[in-house]
């Protein structure tokens, strides 16, 4: 499986968005809001491909097994 980057923060602050940036390589016009999505990335590096996940996570809905997965966390607030 590939490794796990979280988007942490609380409900509204703008992860999802972060991540589609991040993934697409362009900002959303709108963003209904969500919980729990993910977005695959690839980029090569030294001419080798890698693939990440990136997963949004919500302190409040618990599942503190998304944080011990994961390989980097980049928090988000507003």
């Amino acid at each position: 499986t590939a490794p796990s980057i979280l988007f942490i923060g609380q409900t509204g602050v703008g992860k999802s968005s972060l991540m589609y940036s991040f993934a697409s390589g362009s900002i959303p016009e709108y963003n209904e809001p969500t919980a729990e999505t993910y977005q695959y990335k690839s980029m090569e590096i030294d001419g080798v491909t890698h693939s990440i996940v990136l997963n949004e996570y919500i302190p409040e809905y618990g599942y503190d097994w998304y944080l011990k997965s994961a390989v980097g966390y980049i928090l988000v607030f507003d």
